[in-house]
């Protein structure tokens, strides 16, 4: 989930003091209609030093040199003013190249002013929505009056796989892991800066103000047009952070208990999450149920939740896949100091006392990560379990099936996670604060390495499931049917092999 700096949102590992972000300043003036070559250079500059110095992951995927390349290549393109909305999307497709999930013009970071004006306007999409094999689909119509199950072919005129090709080269994901980036594009209700509602008024900006055009595919399968008044950013609904439970529920089903958690974004949260989770265990083991489904799907991350859980579901030792954090910095320098703004400033020494790594020049290593492994604790629930796993899963949410699937504990169930098994980026952060653009970006500081060559991709889950536009029309959830089938006994007929399950 996007590390918001003022209400920190997310992080590869749990935080533990992250009550004191301070709030961004309101500029005097709006934004300037465009912006100079000599800002842009500079602003490019100093994100070269910045990341040159102190990016974990940035060779992950690029080259040696590869990244100044595509500084110079971004500065040749500042060769005249530019708009702010241009300079926007320079940023995200220069961050895009280096392919981590945290590393992007985050739109929550922003100033004040550039959000108003620049990146939530009134022109949100008034549904939900959901991509299935590139295919934009109505999950919730909200006031649209467009049917459940609709397929939008076109948006005022161009159509939707030409806006994806536009898009996915600008949205941020973990190595090449495109299911990230599709689900990064998803319209989901609370969303406040979703990509596709950021992106899409920037490449191609509204025709007739507060109006859209629509064409779209009716589940009879029927071609229609669509006028619809566009919405309000913060307008699709309720987001799960201001729900005081942030969207947590849990109820008992057939002797099954449904567990659904969309956010682990909790740092300052006054609810008692543990205590929950800890009921959650004792009620399943008082009613003697048969199993436990976790939905992960919506939830792309926060902190270690889903550990106080294990621990009740456990009756060994489980620890994370073997691995090392690395930092690319002892200390930052001071002439970036001014720029990097966080909410802990002992940051800026976190490479202090560790060694350096042999294999990787210029990398130091801070050990073995803190409370990684999940012990077991208190009466254990000893049903079936299925997880429930997607493409947004990634930070903690991946790192949970990560442990769930060496445990062996319980089943996954689902589509392949977000994240990447080759190791991800995040723990600590900066906010890059680029002063002659006003724009910032955030800046991972951890590098997560595993000791073993792993494929760059997402985590698989043991049973694949593939909802169809049919399912979505009809109401129909066939990822958590499985799982229920799984928790009643049948998880034997799954964890042979992975399969994929269509709905007959």
């Amino acid at each position: 989930m996007p590390l918001n700096r003022r209400r920190v949102l997310t992080g590869a590992a749990a935080l533990s003091t992250l009550s004191a972000l301070p709030a961004a300043a309101e500029p005097v003036q709006g934004l300037p209609d465009h912006v100079s070559p000599r800002a842009i250079a500079g602003d490019l500059q100093i994100i070269r030093e910045a990341y040159g110095a102190l990016h974990p992951g940035l060779t992950r995927y690029l080259a040696p040199g590869e990244f100044d390349r595509l500084i110079d290549r971004e500065i040749a393109w500042a060769n005249r003013e530019r708009s702010p909305a241009e300079v926007y999307l320079m940023l995200a497709r220069l961050t895009a190249a280096i392919r981590c999930g945290h590393t992007f013009p985050n739109p929550a970071n922003q100033r004040r002013t550039m959000q108003r004006e620049l990146l939530g306007r009134a022109d949100r999409l008034p549904f939900c929505a959901i991509f299935l094999q590139g295919r934009m689909v109505i999950t919730d119509p909200l006031e649209s009056g467009l049917p459940r199950g609709s397929e939008i072919l076109e948006i005022d005129g161009i159509a939707v796989a030409q806006l994806l090709s536009e898009m996915l080269p600008l949205t941020r994901a973990d190595g090449h892991n495109d299911a990230k980036r599709l689900a990064q594009l998803e319209l989901h209700r609370g969303d406040r800066f979703a990509a596709f509602d950021v992106l899409r008024p920037l490449l191609h900006p509204t025709k007739t103000p507060g109006k859209v055009e629509l064409v779209v595919r009716t589940p009879d399968n029927r071609r229609k047009s669509a006028s619809l008044v566009l919405a309000e950013e913060g307008k699709r609904g309720t987001a799960a952070a201001q729900d005081p439970q942030y969207g947590w529920r849990f109820a008992l089903e057939d002797c099954t208990g449904l567990l659904t958690m969309p956010d682990w974004s909790l740092y300052d949260a006054k609810w008692d999450w543990r205590g929950f989770l800890n009921g959650v265990a004792d009620q399943l083991i008082a009613a003697k149920a048969l199993g436990l489904v976790i939905d992960l799907r919506e939830n792309e991350g926060g902190i270690d939740c889903g550990n106080v859980l294990l621990a009740r579901l456990t009756d060994r030792p489980i620890s994370p896949p073997p691995g090392r954090r690395l930092v690319r910095f002892r200390e930052t320098p001071p002439s970036l100091r001014p720029l990097l703004d966080t909410w802990d400033l002992s940051f800026n020494r976190l490479g202090v006392g560790a060694p350096p790594v042999a294999d990787r020049p210029s990398y130091f290593d801070l050990g073995a990560r803190e409370g990684g492994e999940v012990l077991p604790v208190g009466p254990r629930f000893a049903g079936n379990v299925a997880v429930l796993i997607g493409p947004i899963c990634s930070s903690a949410t991946f790192q949970f099936a990560e442990l769930v699937k060496r445990s062996a504990r319980a089943t996954l169930v689902g589509a392949p996670t977000g994240g990447n098994r080759r190791g991800i980026n995040g723990g600590c952060f900066f906010f890059l604060k680029l002063p002659e653009t006003g724009f910032e970006v955030d800046l991972p500081l951890i590098g997560y390495f595993p000791d073993s060559d792993e494929p760059d991709a997402g985590l698989a889950p043991d049973v694949f499931i593939a909802p169809t536009r049919e399912d979505v029309a009809a109401g129909r959830d066939p990822v958590r049917a499985v799982a229920k089938r799984i928790c009643a006994g049948a998880g034997h007929i799954f964890r042979a092999r992975i399969i994929c399950y269509t709905h007959d």
